[in-house]
């Protein structure tokens, strides 16, 4: 009997501790993005782009992206009129990644910007992908 009190007390204490050194998903975003800042950017280039910084913006349950866009890509002309077909790529290229999905289930939205390497202060493209349109709901 003993032995049987003993089990349950310890898995209680188990339990308490585990679920005490939970963050909710919020802390987790805010603090992955600080992270992945911190130790990745800037980051090399890759296929003309830069990741300059990842944000998590708590008043909206955003993961920001901030990106530099250089060579080829850095042409404002190349996004005129294109919106709604790039925005289109990118919710499936989210949609596919499985880093992305406990994010995504849990209703955080992304945010994408690319600034230009040769104006910095010049947005090429910006979109806010919401969790609505990632979950597919």
């Amino acid at each position: 009997m003993n032995f049987w009190k003993n089990i349950i007390v310890i898995t209680a204490i188990n339990a308490a501790i585990f679920s005490s050194c939970q963050e909710n998903i919020d802390s987790r975003a805010e603090r992955e993005a600080k992270e992945f800042t911190r130790k990745n950017c800037p980051t090399p280039i890759i296929d003309n782009t830069r990741t300059d910084s990842l944000v998590f913006e708590a008043n909206t349950r955003t993961l920001h992206y901030y990106y530099t866009l250089v060579g080829p890509a850095d042409n404002k002309t190349a996004f005129t009129g294109r919106h709604e077909e790039l925005k289109n790529i990118l919710i499936s290229s989210f949609r596919a990644s499985t880093n992305l999905k406990m994010y995504i289930d849990a209703g955080i939205n992304f945010k994408l910007t690319y600034h230009s390497e040769k104006k910095p202060q010049q947005k090429l493209y910006e979109t806010i992908l919401t969790a609505e349109e990632l979950s597919g709901k």
